[in-house]
């Protein structure tokens, strides 16, 4: 009999912590590759309104907005994002950046229908796209290439 434990989402990265096989006591340890989420998630979306390079860090523009009030989200003046790098052959690099961005009062309340907020991060050597999901929720923005 197999048994496989996956813990919850840790900092958006779905974790296969193990796999054991009764019949043979093996114990393997593996990760399983996240899957991106998605750029539109119970009426908010989520975008990279543009991204620009120094030779240091990445200025990132992320856009959020209601395409529908949902009571679902439970939202708060100030939100984690996690900055998710891809290598040219689309595999997530290590190390993904947890920024905490402000949301505009009135958005988080439903009454405004865009946030727009700007972040600075280091981008890794191997980067050449960049994602950006909000918390663990899933919402996550299109891949937008690194400049």
């Amino acid at each position: 009999m197999n048994r496989i434990f996956k813990c919850r989402r840790l900092f958006g990265l779905d974790v296969m912590v193990g796999l054991f096989c009764l019949g043979a006591g093996l114990n393997v340890m593996r990760s399983q590759t996240p899957s991106s989420g998605k750029p539109q998630l119970d009426g908010l979306r989520a975008t990279v309104a543009a991204a620009k390079s120094s030779p240091t860090s990445l200025q990132i523009q992320y856009t959020l907005q209601w395409k529908a009030v949902n009571k679902h989200w439970e939202l708060s003046s100030s939100e984690p994002v996690n900055v998710k790098f891809w290598s040219a052959k689309s595999a997530l690099l290590p190390d993904i950046p947890i920024v905490r961005i402000s949301l505009d009062p009135a958005f988080v309340q439903g009454s405004a229908k865009i946030s727009k907020t700007t972040f600075t991060v280091t981008p890794p050597p191997l980067a050449k796209s960049v994602s950006v999901e909000l918390g663990t929720s899933g919402l996550e923005t299109a891949r937008t290439p690194v400049p």
